[in-house]
């Protein structure tokens, strides 16, 4: 069984999650807004999004002063947290590849209105696999509730699937967003924990 991975290395997978996924559920809102005006782009997708980036770098940067106060890591673990990086990577692209080619296989077939319905199904499903890769169990709630919705909206608009853009850009938006916000509040206090237990560096002896 694999060791656990050092809190400085989960708080930096809490902290990119947060980051990336702020970023697309932005572009989530994006879709969802596509016909409002600009200024309902700015107060409900760029805002937000900006808000959130920003709590996740705050977050990076305590992760890297957790780092800072623990031991050096040894061979085997920087082996691993390299190793985790790369399937997560590849998963991405996995997920990036997948849509890409569900999008083209519907355009080609006369299916293009399913376009963003497909692409809302794969992503809600690459946090299944995301999850054990990175031991966050969060990301099985939210995958679930994802593909549920998703799954409802289907079955009630399958006969006109364009019109419900929208609501696939609704949910996904506000399921990541929530996710994020998770991410960051249970990351904000164990990193604070993680500080206020590291010991205080030695006073410089005088000279």
């Amino acid at each position: 069984m694999a060791e656990p991975a050092r809190a400085s290395t989960q708080l930096r997978s809490m902290a990119f999650g947060a980051l990336f996924l702020s970023l697309f559920g932005g572009g989530w809102m994006v879709v969802a807004l596509n016909t409002e005006a600009a200024v309902w782009l700015l107060a409900c997708a760029l805002l937000p999004t900006s808000l959130l980036v920003l709590r996740a770098l705050a977050l990076l940067h305590t992760a890297s002063q957790v780092r800072a106060a623990e031991p050096a890591p040894t061979a085997a673990e920087a082996g691993a947290e390299r190793a985790l990086n790369r399937s997560v990577s590849l998963l991405f692209a996995a997920e990036i590849g997948a849509i890409v080619l569900a999008a083209n296989l519907l355009n080609a077939y006369g299916h293009a209105a399913w376009i963003l319905a497909a692409a809302a199904l794969l992503v809600a499903a690459f946090f299944l696999p995301l999850a054990r890769l990175v031991r966050y169990p969060v990301y099985y709630a939210i995958s679930g509730a994802e593909l549920v919705l998703c799954g409802i909206i289907i079955a009630l608009m399958h006969t006109r699937i364009g019109l419900a853009d929208p609501l696939f850009g609704l949910i996904m938006a506000l399921t990541l967003w929530l996710t994020v916000v998770v991410l960051l509040l249970q990351g904000s206090r164990w990193g604070s924990g993680l500080l206020a237990e590291a010991p205080s560096p030695s006073p410089a002896a005088p000279r």
